[in-house]
């Protein structure tokens, strides 16, 4: 009979595998299409590469991170495993579709290069900084739309079901971190439940559910250094990255 702490990895891994496929067939669809001379990209469409690049780099530090354990096979190694295998069929699609394919092979095989290397020294406390930057790094992104969305007051920075998703397979880790005794990953779990629960918060705040002279929107614009004070008719030029 599974036990409780592998019903709930069993759970993390099926929930982060399957949105993580989404992307997959997102990407292979519009792969298919870029073969025909009729085809129009539309990025919006794709994944800006660079979040492509640190969520390889976040699952590789994730994997190293997990075959450190006593215990090797755990559904952190498996989710991550696949995961960074996910990322990096859709850094070799995203390279077909811009018509870089003379890229794929070199990309693919820089990045098994630096495990490579990082797997050679295999330094525990080494690779858990690294792990620890990773996310930090991958949380740059959910981050600069929450400051972006409430500077501008503007929703559309904010995918509702995207941050809802990430709460919960964060929540899920967070119990699966605990009873396995992962400390590491425990507080990386804190900081991602932090980062998307403030992603929430943000989508009430703009939306007028949180009242902007409420505790919560002064705790969070100076959590993360939102200056509030602009002038409204010179609204700060929007990069295509912030579009995603």
């Amino acid at each position: 009979m599974m036990s409780f702490s592998s019903f709930i990895g069993l759970s993390c891994f099926l929930t982060r595998c399957s949105y993580s496929s989404l992307w997959i067939f997102t990407y292979y669809r519009t792969m298919k299409d870029s073969v025909l001379t009729i085809f129009e990209l539309n990025k919006k469409v794709l994944m800006p590469k660079n979040e492509i690049y640190k969520n390889i780099l976040y699952y590789f530090m994730a994997f190293l991170y997990s075959i450190s354990f006593d215990d090797s096979i755990n559904f952190i190694y498996i989710t991550s495993l696949i995961n960074s295998i996910f990322y990096l069929s859709i850094l070799n699609m995203h390279l077909f579709i811009n018509n870089n394919k003379n890229q794929m092979l070199i990309q693919t095989l820089l990045f098994f290069m630096i495990i490579k290397i990082l797997y050679s020294i295999f330094n525990r406390y080494l690779l858990a900084i690294l792990f620890i930057c990773s996310d930090i790094v991958l949380l740059q992104y959910p981050i600069n739309k929450f400051r972006r969305g409430v500077l501008l007051n503007d929703k559309s920075y904010f995918d509702l079901d995207n941050i809802l998703i990430e709460i919960v397979i964060y929540l899920l880790w967070l119990m699966y971190s605990i009873i396995e005794n992962f400390i590491l990953f425990f507080f990386i779990c804190i900081i991602n439940l932090f980062a998307w629960t403030s992603m929430l918060f943000g989508y009430q705040i703009v939306t007028g559910n949180i009242d902007t002279n409420s505790k919560i929107y002064y705790f969070l614009i100076n959590v993360f250094f939102i200056n509030t004070q602009f002038d409204q008719n010179r609204k700060p030029q929007i990069s295509f990255y912030d579009n995603f």
